[in-house]
């Protein structure tokens, strides 16, 4: 399972993986478990990084192989999928994801030295670039006023849409940052504090950081989780 989205009821997870000769795939799970459902189809074929439409009804993934890639939609309860953006791969358009309107798309565009944060309106195609030249994972505020994210030193930033600048939040946050429920704050990993070295053993202390008094504070472990990528988790709307 790699790159898991709870869907916004929080009673799916999203996520994909290797298939051996069928490629890697886009599939749906309940949260309690079940039957898995392979939303995207096609030997050797490549389809990636899937993030929830706000209305919990469709799931989008980008296609990387065969070319051309593409941007594409599938409902979470499969058939044909449609293409939203032509030309977009993992690195132009990595985590792309629907603001709550359902009007624009936020993502990292990462080619050769060029490094970017976008954001995209569906409507118009126009496109506007966020002061920070590259956050991974970027997430939308509830209100769509804001982005989440970090940068390439684990440091998680707040951008709000038409700034000149945003916001640092936390320090050395372990390459992941997801908002709480209700918004109010972030969980984070960090390096372990019982093992020498988190990313051999997979192992994250997972923090929570209020940000209306910058409060931070242990609140559990992740484990086990992918050694080279600890933002490989996600919150529900019920919480972890």
């Amino acid at each position: 399972m790699a790159r898991p989205a709870a869907s916004p009821s929080g009673d799916e997870i999203a996520f994909f993986q290797s298939f051996g000769p069928q490629g890697y795939q886009v599939v749906v799970v309940n949260r309690l478990g079940g039957r898995e459902r392979r939303l995207t189809n096609g030997r050797g074929t490549m389809n990636v990084l899937p993030t929830w439409t706000p209305d919990g009804e469709s799931v989008l993934f980008v296609h990387e192989h065969p070319p051309p890639t593409s941007l594409r939609r599938v409902s979470r309860l499969g058939g044909p999928p449609t293409v939203v953006l032509e030309g977009a791969n993992a690195s132009s358009h990595n985590g792309a994801m629907s603001s709550p309107d359902g009007r624009r798309l936020v993502f990292s565009h990462h080619t050769g030295e060029v490094e970017k944060t976008m954001v995209l309106d569906l409507e118009t195609g126009a496109t506007t670039e966020l002061p920070e030249p590259h956050l991974h994972e970027p997430q939308w505020s509830a209100d769509g006023e804001e982005v989440l994210g970090f940068r390439h030193d684990g440091t998680v930033v707040l951008c709000r849409i038409g700034a000149r600048a945003c916001r640092e939040v936390v320090e050395r946050a372990a390459w992941a940052a997801k908002w709480t429920p209700d918004r109010r704050g972030l969980y984070f990993p960090r390096a372990s504090s019982r093992h020498a070295s988190s990313r051999d053993v997979g192992v994250f202390d997972l923090w929570l950081h209020e940000l209306d008094t910058g409060e931070e504070r242990k609140v559990g472990e992740l484990r086990p989780v992918y050694r080279l990528a600890p933002s490989y988790f996600d919150v529900s709307v019920t919480g972890l």
